[in-house]
């Protein structure tokens, strides 16, 4: 599952549980890893991912575009 392909705003429970997995290093698919460089939430330290042309916060929900 490529979870930079969904919006955060738009996850359903599939798509979290597989962030989840992701996080506890469960999860080995090559695409499901947040892209290299897409840095740490400037609100609460997590890691972003990339989000329908946005880089997200799975975490806490912080969301910049345009970048």
């Amino acid at each position: 599952m490529n979870l930079g392909k969904i919006p955060v705003s738009e996850w359903g429970p599939r798509e979290v549980e597989a962030f989840i997995r992701l996080l506890r290093g469960e999860d080995e698919e090559e695409d499901a890893r947040p892209a290299a460089g897409a840095g740490r939430c400037p609100e609460c330290g997590g890691f972003l991912i990339p989000a329908g042309g946005c880089r997200a916060c799975p975490a806490c929900g912080w969301e910049a575009c345009g970048w």
